[in-house]
């Protein structure tokens, strides 16, 4: 466990979740005041696939069951 706190991808990453801690809270707040009844969940999901679009994800899509998925490419 040591060696993996330790290890630079996971410095770097902790970092990134520490700095944007607070955007993480607001987006997940918005995302819950969105109305999201049982099978009408459309408008949560487009604003979901906004975000996936805004965070740098590829071929943003829903399944059909509305599941919101993306592709991130690189490292």
């Amino acid at each position: 466990m040591i060696e993996l706190q330790d290890h630079p991808g996971v410095q770097v990453a902790r970092d990134h979740i520490l700095a944007t801690d607070e955007r993480t809270l607001r987006d997940q707040v918005e995302l819950t005041e969105i109305p999201a009844p049982p099978f009408g969940e459309q408008a949560r999901g487009l604003h979901m696939a906004e975000l996936f679009v805004e965070a740098g994800l590829a071929e943003v899509h829903t399944d059909e069951v509305g599941n919101v998925m993306g592709v991130r490419h690189g490292p």
